[in-house]
């Protein structure tokens, strides 16, 4: 099951993905386009396997294809990331996603052949 514009979660990661949640809907306007928290994940899903084989966190993020460019969506995943990896210490709390230059990303996405395919969809 795929709903898109949510985070998936284990259980035990439910205070984790409300706040990457909370993070990324501060920028998006339309009631019908923010993100949901899913939890529990469904029986045979990602999270609910790593859950249950490893007793671990689990957090899948998805984002809504239709209507919204990989940009926005790219910067949607980052800004989730970016405060789940706050919360684990990973990197700094003074990290904003924002900061990343257009550049950097354009270089991303083209090193990593990612982009707009034949005929201009994405």
């Amino acid at each position: 099951f795929s709903k898109g514009s949510s985070v998936i979660a284990s259980p035990n990661s439910l205070k984790i993905a409300k706040g990457m949640v909370a993070e990324v809907n501060k920028f998006i306007k339309e009631k019908k386009k923010k993100f949901l928290v899913n939890s529990p994940p469904v029986k045979d899903g990602l999270a609910m396997n790593l859950y249950r084989s490893f007793n671990t966190k689990s957090l899948v993020q998805e984002t809504t294809v239709k209507g919204q460019p990989l940009e926005l969506r790219a910067m949607q995943h980052l800004t989730m990331a970016a405060k789940a990896l706050k919360h684990f210490g990973f990197i700094s709390r003074k990290f904003q996603p924002s900061t990343i230059s257009h550049g950097v990303a354009e270089s991303f996405l083209k090193t990593n052949k990612i982009g707009k395919k034949a005929g201009g969809k994405d």
